[in-house]
């Protein structure tokens, strides 16, 4: 019997647009939290709304806050009409924080645990201090943090493409949550995955397991960059000879120059040589041919 290959998926244009953002983001939360900190944080796995949406998303956000170490927080949870946003929350010295949610999800409570994650990593992050003032950043940022801290995993799943059929039509209808792109989404899990040793399978099945591979097959790029051991050594070496630097690496003084695979911290280490490095922000380690 034959065996077909699955064909590596494509990424269309503009999926990985924000990608400098999410690794900054990545990058910011090892700075601002610390390595040990954020590898502390386990995967969360929130059980699915039951009967009465408000209990359940109540129940669901002091999960959320307890998985985050900020038990002492009090989430207060309400639906109300937003227009276009999904769900909102109030910001302020605590240690109350309202989040309103829109009404849509009393009837179909699919993805409250997804709108939910977002909102109450707004607190988290409110309460570190961590923030930007551009708007769009700092939702990135969020999507980021939600989704590398172990609670983002529904953001993906509530990623999906239904077909309706009329009696003569039929149409598509796609429904997600967040700021990043389903890929993108998939990219920081998988990166999680990489960096802290965990099952890199695709979580779930359709678009959003798609979208996830899609995101892990960039992520495994980042890994495969030299000086990475193992990775395409016949560009590198031409480069190393001629002192010729480029995006993934920078010669001088003898040392060559490249950002932590798991984190993006920059780091230095001499000339031919095969080492196994560790980084001094995530403290992950890897093997290194320069």
């Amino acid at each position: 019997m034959a065996f077909l290959r699955r064909p590596r998926p494509v990424a269309p244009p503009g999926t990985f647009d924000r990608l400098g953002d999410v690794r900054g983001s990545i990058h910011e939360l090892y700075t601002r939290l610390s390595g040990p900190a954020v590898k502390a944080f386990g995967t969360l796995v929130l059980p699915p709304p039951g009967p009465d949406p408000l209990i359940e998303a109540q129940r669901a956000a002091a999960a959320l806050t307890r998985h985050l170490g900020i038990g002492d927080a009090r989430v207060i949870v309400g639906f109300s009409t937003l227009g276009a946003h999904v769900g909102e929350v109030e910001l302020g010295p605590g240690p109350e924080y309202f989040v309103t949610l829109s009404t849509h999800y009393e009837d179909d409570p699919r993805d409250i645990p997804a709108i939910l994650a977002h909102e109450v990593m707004h607190v988290f992050l409110h309460r570190r201090g961590i923030r930007h003032a551009d708007p769009a950043r700092n939702e990135i940022l969020t999507d980021t943090a939600t989704l590398y801290l172990g609670i983002g995993r529904p953001m993906l799943a509530a990623y999906r493409v239904d077909v309706l059929r009329g009696t003569y039509t039929r149409r598509r209808t796609t429904s997600r949550v967040g700021y990043l792109s389903p890929p993108e989404m998939g990219y920081v899990l998988a990166k999680r995955a990489l960096a802290f040793g965990e099952d890199d399978r695709p979580p779930g099945r359709g678009v959003a397991a798609d979208a996830y591979r899609l995101g892990h097959q960039r992520a495994l790029e980042d890994y495969a960059r030299p000086p990475l051991a193992g990775a395409d050594r016949r560009r590198y070496e031409q480069d190393r000879r001629a002192g010729r630097s480029t995006g993934e690496y920078h010669f001088e003084a003898g040392k060559v120059a490249f950002a932590c695979p798991a984190c993006g911290q920059g780091t230095r280490l001499p000339l031919n040589r095969t080492v196994r490095a560790r980084c001094p922000v995530c403290r992950s380690v890897f093997a290194c041919q320069t």
